[in-house]
């Protein structure tokens, strides 16, 4: 029935478009589709016609026409249809395939098995993961999708898909009500969707993907979340500038990268989420409100990348999240050259300032695990600790006293509880001279780390920027061997640092005056 037609999307001559209307229009003959179109300039009109108003656009002022039901318009497909269109090879089709391919200097490779899996192809039933994306799929028939009765994937992204009872339809048809995942991104949604506002879960979704869907609003995909009881949401690339809701979903992982909202979720409304990505927003602060409120929340994942954040009390707010183990942050204002050294006042270096972000986003934050995709070693987190202390000490006017530093910095005086209060505060590198720059320094020759007399000792002025790699071959010759370890402990310290990095500057390891530097050459 062509009233049925109302909501379908079309293609006709390049142009694409819904329908909004079907019927007799005045003045004229036969029947007519009032099509709004998402063509730019197609229509003519707001679907008046003689000041009489047969339908409205709702996407686009001014871009309605009628046109008559003609053959050449393209309504799409069925999924039945679409799934034989791409898996369902006849025998001519086998015959044109080469039965030999080109190996290069390898000679000729023969190709086998082509018929085998068209065989395994054209058995439905045996077919767990679906593919069906940019086939033109406007929807489905009654009892024609029987035959995939173990189908736990299915991909319907780039179709003819504008209703949600379509979808509703479609996953009524499958013998299996359970899906891993269910891809409808990239779809003409008409908006507002008439999907269910009740609370009780209709399916079994593990995983809902609607990205690319700038039609679509939060408030669209929470009943979706809800009537789909999903537990990971993909709603990336949508231009959405808000996730403000009322309701509580189950989700436990939400992937909005590439948006356009200016704050995290509330993680008020999801007390199950475990990974969150909201990398590629126009994200510049996280609040107290927004962390405190969900203490006892689960989450262990946060991906911040390429967001605006700017202020490092952000990070220090998300000491909240007790169970937060992996972030990523890169790519950020935060974490460019000049606001790691504004804060610091050094001169920057590609290298300095690496190691100044880590330490800070280490130290500041105790639970994380991992951080830009590389995992913190104990050994590395007191390192960059005792580096975070030493940057804090070097950063502030002599005579500064602990209170102060602890009131400045994050986790200052829980960190000097642990790796003891740096001995070189106020001690900053900035004059000239290079005898203002040198830190006398004693190096000696022992058999084990723990030794209390040296075999041999040193008495040598280290520059601050001298790297690990230019220690050595004073070390060699004290040492006359090859083989040795290298550690350092500053004035006053309790702690040695192993100098494992030939890259780093001995300042990294908290280089300053009367510090030690001990070539282990015997068993530790």
């Amino acid at each position: 029935m062509e009233t049925e037609l109302v909501g379908r999307w079309l293609t006709i001559d390049g142009d694409s478009g819904i329908v909004r209307y079907v019927g007799s229009v005045a003045g004229t003959k036969g029947t007519w589709l009032g099509v709004e179109w998402a063509t730019s300039g197609r229509g003519k009109h707001n679907g008046t016609k003689d000041n009489h108003q047969y339908f409205i656009c709702k996407r686009h002022q001014n871009n309605g026409s009628f046109i008559r039901n003609i053959q050449r318009i393209n309504w799409g497909q069925t999924v039945l249809s679409a799934a034989h269109q791409r898996y369902i090879v006849d025998s001519s089709e086998l015959e044109c395939y080469p039965k030999t391919i080109d190996g290069n200097r390898r000679g000729k490779i023969e190709a086998v098995g082509f018929d085998k899996i068209a065989r395994l192809q054209a058995d439905f039933s045996h077919m767990e993961v679906l593919g069906l994306d940019m086939l033109q799929i406007y929807g489905t028939v009654p009892h024609e999708l029987s035959a995939f009765v173990n189908l736990h994937t299915l991909t319907l992204a780039g179709n003819f898909l504008t209703q949600w009872q379509v979808v509703e339809d479609i996953l009524n048809q499958l013998p299996n009500s359970c899906l891993s995942m269910l891809d409808i991104s990239a779809n003409p949604w008409d908006t507002p969707l008439d999907i269910p506002a009740e609370s009780m879960v209709r399916f079994n979704v593990g995983w809902l993907k609607i990205n690319n869907s700038p039609s679509l609003k939060w408030e669209d995909a929470c009943r979706m979340a809800v009537r789909l009881g999903i537990r990971s949401l993909s709603f990336g690339w949508s231009k959405l500038v808000t996730t403000d809701t009322t309701n509580t979903l189950s989700l436990e992982e939400l992937r909005l990268e590439h948006n356009q909202l200016t704050k995290l979720p509330s993680l008020d409304y999801l007390p199950q989420l475990k990974h969150l990505d909201v990398s590629s927003n126009p994200i510049e602060q996280i609040t107290v409100d927004s962390v405190l409120s969900a203490k006892h929340c689960p989450l262990e994942l946060l991906n911040i990348r390429d967001t605006q954040i700017t202020s490092w009390t952000s990070i220090d707010n998300l000491q909240a999240l007790s169970q937060l183990h992996t972030l990523s942050i890169s790519h950020t204002p935060l974490t460019s050259t000049t606001t790691a050294h504004t804060l610091f006042q050094s001169t920057p270096t590609p290298k300095s300032t690496t190691d100044m972000i880590r330490a800070q986003i280490i130290a500041r934050l105790p639970q994380i695990a991992k951080l830009d995709g590389s995992l913190i070693s104990a050994a590395e987190r007191t390192e960059m600790e005792r580096y975070y202390l030493a940057l804090c000490a070097r950063s502030v006017p002599t005579g500064t006293t602990e209170d102060t530093l602890t009131n400045q910095f994050s986790r200052f005086k829980e960190l000097v509880q642990v790796h003891g209060l740096p001995s070189s505060i106020g001690q900053r590198s900035a004059a000239s001279s290079l005898k203002s720059r040198l830190a006398a320094t004693t190096i000696e020759l022992v058999c084990n780390l723990g030794d209390v007399e040296p075999l041999a000792v040193l008495h040598r002025p280290l520059i601050h920027t001298m790297f690990v790699r230019q220690l050595r071959p004073i070390a060699m010759r004290l040492a006359k061997s090859r083989s040795f370890d290298l550690f350092l402990k500053p004035a006053g310290a309790t702690h040695w640092s192993h100098l494992d990095s030939d890259a780093r500057p001995l300042s990294f390891y908290g280089l300053d005056d009367q510090s030690v530097v001990r070539v282990v050459h015997g068993p530790q």
